[in-house]
């Protein structure tokens, strides 16, 4: 079963996401912070990380470049923001995303990109 990390301060938005993606036979972990996040990816393999861009304390941005550093970690992240998509496509990029979804999206968007990224 693969896993995926859903990080994103809103707790509803987590609630949604996570359960939807375990009716389709995934593993979830929830991350309130990217502080929390970077313990569990720590402590265990992910299979994909969905990544909410403005969060408290760390931003998904700075959470990007520290999972980056290590070049074997290569876990696809699906970047999801509000923010305005020519502010963030750019350096998320750079920074190592590998796809976005922009908010609001639909759980079915939301599927689509997840069987994209880990296939």
């Amino acid at each position: 079963m693969k896993s995926i990390l859903v990080i994103d301060d809103d707790a509803i938005i987590r609630s949604l996401v996570t359960l939807c993606v375990q009716k389709s036979n995934y593993q979830v972990l929830e991350a309130s912070t990217a502080i929390k996040a970077q313990d569990i990816i720590k402590k265990q393999k992910i299979d994909l990380i969905l990544l909410d861009m403005n969060m408290p304390e760390m931003d998904g941005l700075t959470f990007l470049e520290w999972l980056r550093q290590d070049q074997k970690n290569q876990t696809p992240v699906l970047v999801s923001t509000s923010a305005n998509r020519k502010k963030i496509w750019e350096p998320a990029k750079l920074a190592g995303a590998t796809d976005f979804l922009f908010k609001p999206y639909n759980l079915l968007e939301l599927m689509a990109k997840l069987e994209e990224n880990l296939s």
